[in-house]
């Protein structure tokens, strides 16, 4: 049974993380990924900007099943009227917003596992219009790189930090490094446009062992062109898999491609690429993200961040020396959805590139 004032809570303690709009597309993921309520123009699958999301929302509607399903749906439809009404009487009374708060490297936004409907389009009523604008960040204009830092207190990494991402691979150390240990199980995926990529979260069971040490595979999203450069050179496209340790924290593997021959792997995501803003498609057949991977495992690593608000440090990075080839249509294909989603190079600022001298 759902507690209306505990998603209420829940909802309010989730906007210190990210506004309201953002909010209501991540929420919307879990329904998304039980393929029912997915749609070419359904609910965006959206994870939290700081990009980790352990989709703990999806792992508890799955266990409770379809009436926890229905539940949620009427819980949150219900708790989403009250904050509208609430943000209509804050911008009545003049009433400042509470600055999000900072999220570490280290730390998981936790979620109350309820969605929406994505299928369902009520028509807004005045509460709902009334709710104040917030900036969104982009890759362009007013609110691009440039500005990012000055856009809330919990970005201003992206204009202080000190080991920010991406970088100009160049230079770095040849040494024989522990190999990767890639873990991926097939998965039934959604592909979903959030506005700044496309991206797909990855249900549980699937890893990643680096040193050691075990890191889930929580999404993967894409990028044009590529947001590390090679001796200051770019790719054409970087597909970037995010992991999570139980521990908290994040290895980011990268894969690098180039125009060449069609990829066959790829082009059963790029049959479903969502075209608009808040589009989710479902990839009709179970899906392996080892297929996207390079043959050669051999890989560049050094120590950031995220490319995206709030830039939060602490990041590995993991990036595949081979690039995977895509064809020139499907790199034309990526691009006229996103002409440019790629934050600009950061200062190395003296951090160690070590590099892979071996793959066995």
């Amino acid at each position: 049974m759902f507690d209306l004032n505990v998603v209420v809570l829940n909802f309010r303690e989730a906007m210190k993380y990210e506004p309201l709009p953002r909010l209501i597309a991540k929420l919307a993921a879990a329904a998304c990924l039980l393929s029912a309520a997915c749609s070419p123009t359904g609910a965006v699958v959206q994870t939290s900007i700081d990009q980790i999301d352990a989709i703990s929302a999806h792992a508890t509607l799955v266990a409770g099943g379809p009436l926890a399903v229905n539940a949620a749906v009427a819980a949150t439809e219900t708790a989403m009227a009250v904050l509208a009404a609430g943000y209509a009487a804050a911008a009545t009374a003049g009433a400042t917003l509470e600055t999000p708060t900072k999220v570490s490297a280290n730390a998981t936004a936790t979620i109350a596992p309820a969605v929406i409907d994505s299928t369902a389009s009520p028509e807004p009523t005045a509460a709902a219009s009334a709710v104040p604008a917030l900036p969104v960040w982009g890759y362009s204009g007013d609110y691009g790189p440039q500005a990012w830092a000055q856009m809330e207190l919990a970005f201003a990494l992206c204009g202080s930090g000190a080991a920010q991402s991406p970088i100009d691979l160049t230079g770095g150390t040849s040494a024989d490094l522990a190999d990767l240990r890639v873990n991926y199980m097939p998965a039934q995926l959604a592909l979903a446009n959030d506005g700044y990529t496309v991206r797909a979260d990855y249900p549980a069971g699937s890893s990643l062992q680096v040193d050691g040490v075990d890191y889930a595979l929580l999404n993967f999203e894409m990028h044009h062109p590529s947001e590390h450069s090679v001796n200051g050179v770019p790719f054409a496209m970087e597909l970037q898999l995010i992991h999570q340790s139980a521990a908290g924290s994040i290895a980011v593997l990268s894969v690098f491609a180039t125009a060449g021959a069609p990829n066959p792997a790829y082009q059963l995501l790029w049959d479903k690429l969502p075209a608009q803003a808040g589009a989710a498609e479902p990839v009709p057949a179970a899906f392996n993200a080892a297929s996207l991977l390079p043959a050669d495992r051999r890989t560049a690593r050094y120590n950031g961040s995220f490319t995206a608000p709030p830039c939060t440090e602490g990041v590995r990075w993991l990036l595949f020396v081979q690039p995977v080839e895509l064809s020139a249509a499907q790199i034309e294909a990526f691009a006229a959805i996103f002409p440019n989603n790629s934050r600009p190079l950061q200062p190395a600022a003296g951090r160690v590139l070590q590099l892979d001298s071996k793959s066995r």
